[in-house]
């Protein structure tokens, strides 16, 4: 649901004119977010993400295409019949490097750029963050010029730098009409990383306070960014940039443990210096690389900086450029995120799930041997897969069963005895992830695996 405060905000601002919309990174939480506002104020929303299933439902106003950012023909063609892009899409790992980064945070805002300018759309919208100011300094009032640093603190922080790089050069050519919004620590109720991060840590037990607990931040309620992007669709001067946060500094440790204390957690925090969990997070971002494991180290150097420096935004920008003040206030955006986290629905579910079954191949055998009164003619057992198609949590598969890696496997002594015992026929055509793809989804779509036994025939 989108608040009635916020609807009433952005009807304002926009008006009653009906727009044709595409929204990237609608699978992530702000492009949900922006996403589900727009079609709610009336408007023809073209939605596209990594995962359609984290996207909002599709309805008569809201729709989803997939699509690959690093496609260029793909997005181009995604730009057609749009009067306004808004480019939330990114990788935001903070682990990762300027050139692992490049591609979808640079390269991918270029293709978004070159369909602006084939389609003639009115205005993009780009999503930035403040990340690009970082510099492991203490920070306050910044402003929306204040220069970049030397040296970024992560390849985040350079690539998004990058990105503004070019949509800035298309506007100086007089090619583009763009505003660019740097966000600022977005949370709010559906949001996965901000606020749950810190209690997953603490639940794990690692989460300590890191620095003098004095340090001063700011957060943004994703409706206040939400409106804020809303607003730079029409109002601003092609080229400007502005940030938008909560406007409300606070302390920021002093505001993580009410958190905690409001959740239940209320063992104290123990206290670990600024240098020393600087310390810590090089060597776990180097093992991190060194083994190459998926996912982000456990601390990483630019969130030992956030944790432990202050960093505040002047707000002159925003409201001079884009007419823009908060429409939430921090301790409102707290609560009802809390609210959120702690709800239950126990209602009936009414979500339909599909069920497709698929066979990955087959092993032979007697039949007297597995079945109670078989004969000894050779019958084919096949192994089955399934897979599932959720509206909301999208597709999960249970077992994997069999693929050619099986051949590999059981190449060499002992393995061989399983082959010998159970000889496998398969085919990459027959493997879990073509029965995906032949459904119309990709690998990486399935959010979760079931596993129910591991024998070979479930588990290759």
């Amino acid at each position: 649901m989108v608040s009635e405060k916020l609807l009433a905000a952005c009807q304002s601002s926009f008006g009653e004119t009906s727009a044709c919309i595409l929204v990237t990174g609608a699978s992530g939480f702000v492009g949900s977010e922006v996403a589900k506002t727009l079609s709610s104020l009336g408007h023809q929303v073209t939605m596209t993400g990594r995962n359609r299933y984290s996207a909002p439902r599709e309805s008569d106003c809201l729709a989803f295409r997939r699509a690959n950012l690093l496609d260029k023909r793909n997005i181009v063609d995604l730009c057609a019949g749009q009067d306004y892009v808004i480019h939330t899409a990114a990788n935001t790992s903070p682990s990762a490097t300027t050139e692992e980064l490049y591609p979808a945070n640079v390269e991918g805002t270029e293709n978004i750029i070159a369909g602006c300018l084939e389609h003639g759309v009115k205005r993009l919208v780009h999503i930035s963050s403040t990340a690009i100011y970082f510099d492991f300094q203490d920070r306050f009032d910044i402003s929306d010029d204040h220069p970049l640093p030397k040296q970024f603190a992560c390849g985040y922080a350079e690539s998004k730098a990058l990105a503004e790089q070019r949509v800035l050069e298309a506007v100086e050519q007089g090619l583009l009409n763009a505003f660019i919004v740097r966000a600022r620590a977005v949370f709010g109720a559906r949001d996965a990383c901000l606020l749950p991060r810190f209690l997953r840590a603490y639940d794990a037990g690692r989460l300590r306070r890191i620095g003098d607990g004095e340090n001063v931040s700011e957060l943004t309620y994703i409706d206040n960014l939400v409106y804020g992007i809303i607003l730079a669709m029409q109002r601003g001067e092609s080229g400007e940039a502005c940030t938008i946060s909560g406007g409300e500094p606070v302390q920021l440790w002093e505001l993580l443990e009410r958190v905690l204390a409001e959740t239940g957690r209320n063992k104290p925090l123990r206290s670990l210096s600024a240098s020393k969990a600087m310390f810590f997070a090089s060597i776990l971002e180097r093992l991190h690389r060194i083994r190459n494991k998926a996912g982000e180290p456990a601390l990483t150097r630019y969130s030992v900086g956030l944790l432990s420096k202050s960093q505040t935004f002047a707000q002159s920008g925003a409201s001079k450029k884009l007419g823009y003040l908060p429409i939430v206030k921090l301790s409102e955006g707290i609560d009802t995120t809390l609210k959120s986290m702690s709800a239950c629905d126990e209602g009936h579910a009414n979500a339909s799930v599909k069920l497709h079954l698929q066979t990955t191949g087959y092993t032979s055998a007697k039949a007297n041997l597995v079945e109670q009164y078989g004969e000894r003619a050779v019958i084919k057992l096949h192994s089955a897969i399934a897979v599932l198609e959720h509206p909301e949590f999208g597709i999960t598969l249970f077992d994997t069963g069999y693929s050619p890696s099986f051949y590999e496997a059981t190449r060499k002594w002992p393995f061989q005895l399983l082959s010998k015992i159970t000889p496998v026929v398969t085919y990459p055509s027959l493997s879990a992830a073509s029965a995906v793809r032949n459904l119309g989804f990709e690998p990486e779509e399935v959010s979760r695996i079931i596993i129910s036994h591991f024998h070979s025939d479930h588990v290759c």
